[in-house]
């Protein structure tokens, strides 16, 4: 049985990780919650999952959580995430909380050697070498489970028999998807995402 922390439980990655554990009961047990500032559905997985702790943003919802679950660990504002991301309890969390967000709570996991399957690319894209370095010092294990770097780490996987030299990454659901190659792309363009707000990497 694998103890299981979940930092976004509330989102998209959350959800769908809660539906792997209700499928697989025998094999996880959810200790810890961590959402912003959806307390009606996180009341829900309370209900269902029985937690010891619990997350959230706003100190107004988390003393409405206090009072209907007084048994609970409860953590709220940016001190509480501090302390509920160096909780030791769990064998495996899942990092999927948006943006730059996500960066501390998983620095304190990997810190404290625990395995982190992440699920937030902006971690690594804001603070990688911060990340792999400490990982590597404190015997952590990072598993990736988002899009993009989950598919690379598949390519790569058992290839040490035939080493890759290149990954393209093609579309990823951006503005070009739909696009032609061409050589006439403007920088703003690129940084016009469907869905999210792009920002120039400065070097």
């Amino acid at each position: 049985m694998k103890n299981i922390a979940i930092f976004g439980s509330t989102g998209s990655i959350g959800t769908s990780t809660l539906n792997v554990v209700r499928e697989n009961k025998d094999l996880f047990n959810v200790v810890t919650l961590v959402a912003g500032k959806n307390i009606s559905k996180l009341i829900e997985q309370i209900d269902e999952f029985k937690p010891k702790n619990i997350y959230i943003i706003d100190k107004k919802n988390a003393d409405i959580i206090e009072k209907k679950y007084p048994n609970i660990n409860i953590y709220y504002g940016e001190d509480g995430l501090e302390e509920i991301s160096n909780l030791i309890d769990f064998d495996i969390s899942v990092s999927a909380l948006v943006g730059i967000a996500g960066l501390k709570p998983t620095y304190n996991m990997i810190k404290n050697g625990k395995t982190v399957a992440l699920a937030n690319k902006e971690v690594l894209v804001t603070g990688g070498n911060l990340i792999m370095q400490t990982a590597k010092k404190s015997g952590a294990k990072l598993l990736t489970v988002d899009s993009e770097h989950s598919a690379i780490m598949q390519c790569l996987n058992g290839e040490e028999e035939n080493p890759i030299d290149k990954i393209l990454l093609t579309a990823s659901g951006g503005p070009f998807f739909d696009k032609a190659i061409t050589d006439e792309i403007t920088v703003e363009e690129a940084l016009s995402h469907p869905t999210w707000h792009m920002e120039k990497k400065l070097q």
